[in-house]
């Protein structure tokens, strides 16, 4: 909803070719404080998606997966259909690690059975709680399949690199 108000911006290099450079999570965080222009803010990774390897018990699967700040979804306006979505409680160290399904991946790698809110996931050694599943019209970036934190990824550093701000 409200798409026509979002704005996804990167920063400018301070010399040289005029490229698009990602924020970093201080950044994001620095603009959230300061705007009187914005009503909210998050980031989105700034690579888009990629194939992560993902394990359900014994079961092994790849899926699209992007990094997302925690506010990404109400900087969005979009609620899950299932569960919860992440918050900015999940960027934080120490926090429960937890990832939001698309639609698709729903019904693909779990045939769309309502009991997957609580599931663990592990990717790279690392478990996840899925927390939310998303209605089939929320698609960003494009083909995303799976939703997580930064901080979930890296395992306590933020992929700050690879970050660009979602106004």
């Amino acid at each position: 909803p409200d798409e026509d108000r979002l704005v996804v911006s990167w920063r400018m290099p301070p010399a040289g070719p005029a490229v698009h450079v990602p924020y970093r999570s201080e950044d994001i965080d620095d603009i959230a404080r300061n705007s009187r222009v914005f009503e909210r803010v998050a980031g989105v990774g700034y690579n888009g998606a990629w194939e992560e390897t993902w394990q359900d018990g014994p079961r092994q699967f790849t899926a699209s997966t992007a990094v997302v700040m925690g506010d990404f979804f109400a900087v969005a306006g979009v609620t899950p259909m299932l569960g919860q979505t992440l918050s900015r409680d999940h960027d934080l160290p120490g926090t429960e690690k937890a990832v939001v399904l698309s639609h698709a991946a729903w019904r693909r790698l779990f045939g769309g059975d309502p009991g997957v809110i609580g599931r663990t996931l592990v990717a790279r050694t690392r478990t996840y709680r899925i927390a939310g599943v998303m209605p089939p019209d929320v698609e960003f970036p494009r083909g995303v399949e799976i939703w997580t934190t930064p901080l979930a990824l890296a395992g306590g550093e933020a992929l700050d690199a690879y970050r660009v701000a979602l106004l």
